[in-house]
């Protein structure tokens, strides 16, 4: 039986962006990052221009990327005592969006083969303290996902960390940022497409205290909570209209 039944061979990314396609025990001995099944195309093994969050990619709602954290430098660890519960101690690359309202937000990344992590931070010179959501609790290839309720205009950094730097660390993975609008109409909380009295408390609940189930509460859907929606939504009560 010849050595590929035993020696799969993957792409090796070495420096100066070299690409060859060797088994894994060969480009860990020539210092490569290895990646198995993959072969080498066009800058296949460049380093991402997206390694720190100065060169971040910008995403956009309905955004689908195709990514690779492999060859990037690690420039935000993560302890197990983070967001995440678990350590991210490997390399990464950086997104950012910004929400044009105040909305939640789902952002998934699924990864070849790697154990990868899903982390959202607003503050990139304190990764772990400004850590708003994450998700690293998969293993290999396993695709990881958060949902938060993002504020208009702040800008959110998605970072794809690695779990650490032995071995083969990186991977290719899909990015799929997703907005959530109300999907009924304005004002209607219970998402029954429908207004009446059972919509009051969670609008009120909403006004006081903003939360990712509150894009109903934004009556003039300006992303902003305010008391032209208070006006309007009482107005749709009233007229009980509901129109999707």
């Amino acid at each position: 039986m010849d050595c590929l039944s035993f020696c799969p061979i993957g792409r090796c990314c070495q420096g100066g962006g070299a690409c060859c396609v060797f088994t894994q025990d060969h480009c860990l001995d020539v210092g490569g990052t290895w990646t198995i099944g993959q072969t080498c195309l066009p800058e296949s093994c460049i380093p991402p221009s997206n390694s720190t969050c100065a060169t971040a990619h910008v995403v956009t709602c309905g955004s689908v990327v195709n990514g690779t954290n492999v060859g990037a430098s690690d420039d935000y660890v993560f302890t197990a005592a983070g967001c995440s519960g678990f350590a991210s101690l490997g390399p990464d690359v950086v997104y950012s969006i910004i929400s044009p309202s105040s909305q939640p937000l789902t952002i998934t990344m699924d990864p070849t083969d790697a154990d990868l992590g899903l982390y959202v931070v607003t503050d990139c010179s304190n990764a772990q303290a400004s850590c708003v959501v994450a998700d690293d609790s998969g293993g290999s290839g396993t695709l990881e996902s958060v949902v938060f309720n993002a504020t208009a205009g702040v800008t959110y950094y998605i970072l794809i960390e690695t779990f650490n730097n032995s071995g083969n660390p990186g991977d290719d993975f899909v990015l799929q940022v997703e907005c959530t609008s109300c999907p009924s109409c304005p004002g209607d909380m219970q998402i029954d497409e429908a207004l009446n009295g059972s919509d009051i408390q969670g609008f009120v609940d909403c006004f006081l205290t903003p939360g990712p189930v509150c894009a109903c509460a934004d009556m003039d859907e300006n992303g902003i909570l305010n008391l032209i929606d208070v006006v309007e939504f009482v107005n749709a009560i009233l007229s009980k209209n509901c129109s999707p």
